[in-house]
């Protein structure tokens, strides 16, 4: 907005957002805005650790399952309390299957 001409630019009357409008017509921020990005904080190595060491399923694990068939883990994370498996099988393809309902069985 800051390359539009001002007459060109309203900003509305009322409103909580009129003084941002009216700070984006003149191509300033606000005081209060924070002009960094925000990022989520990372996980530990510690973190990442004692959640992999949740996981019952490991990358290259071979496994079967009642209707799929055999297949190969390729991933596997803690997700809302359960483990999300990624698994490719041999007849079905890729699957991410929830591991609380997958009934899954570890070969080897």
């Amino acid at each position: 907005l800051g390359d539009l001409p001002g007459h060109l630019v309203t900003a509305p009357a009322i409103g909580a957002g009129s003084a941002a409008m009216r700070s984006a017509a003149t191509g300033r921020a606000p005081q209060n805005w924070s002009l960094r990005p925000t990022q989520p904080p990372r996980a530990s190595v510690e973190q990442k650790a004692a959640v992999q060491a949740e996981c019952v399923y490991r990358t290259g694990q071979r496994v079967s399952h009642p209707r799929f068939g055999e297949g190969i883990v390729i991933s596997s994370q803690i997700n809302g309390g359960d483990e999300e498996v990624s698994v490719i099988f041999q007849e079905a393809g890729p699957k991410k299957l929830m591991a609380g309902f997958a009934n899954l069985t570890i070969l080897g």
